[in-house]
């Protein structure tokens, strides 16, 4: 990584090609002159790039990076496009250098959990207070429980009668 004399990380071009140095780089190679017949090559080659950055992102895939090559033949729109795909696919690292794009895909975010120990003797668990009528939500739940339970075997029991 390159840094300047305060010990700052700086994005130059020559950090660009320290960055892909020992990387697998995927090529594709925009700045083709397509006539009519031939349009689908190039639509092709477009459907490729999108695939390209899908794989990259989505198995976060930091061995590769994806290089498009731009050219005389290339339009505006083109770059805009390649662009665009690179915000819908979340590519947080990208840079055009010298016609060439190069997208860096993201690493795998890995959330950091701490743990925390709590010692147990300091936790008292309330004891139940005895509800002599009846009317703890226990009670409650287990009486409704077995009313709805046998309506619902009574009703099956009538309405399916078999022979």
């Amino acid at each position: 990584m390159l840094k300047d004399t305060t010990g700052i990380k700086t994005f130059t071009i020559g950090y660009v090609y320290e960055a892909i140095k020992n990387k697998k780089i995927i090529s594709i190679d925009l700045n083709d002159a397509f006539n009519e017949s031939e349009m689908h090559l190039e639509a092709r080659k477009f459907n490729f790039i999108t695939a390209e950055m899908e794989r990259l992102q989505f198995t976060n895939d930091t061995t590769a990076v994806l290089r498009v090559q731009f050219g005389d033949w290339c339009t505006y729109g083109d770059f805009i496009w390649v662009l665009n795909y690179a915000l819908v696919y979340d590519f947080k690292r990208y840079a055009l250098v010298d016609n060439v794009f190069y997208f860096f895909p993201s690493p795998r975010f890995i959330p950091h959990i701490e743990t925390i120990d709590l010692p147990s003797d300091d936790f008292i668990i309330p004891q139940q207070k005895h509800d002599p009528g009846g009317k703890t939500l226990q009670s409650a739940l287990r009486t409704n429980g077995l009313t709805f339970v046998t309506n619902l075997n009574t009703y099956f029991t009538a309405n399916n009668k078999t022979g």
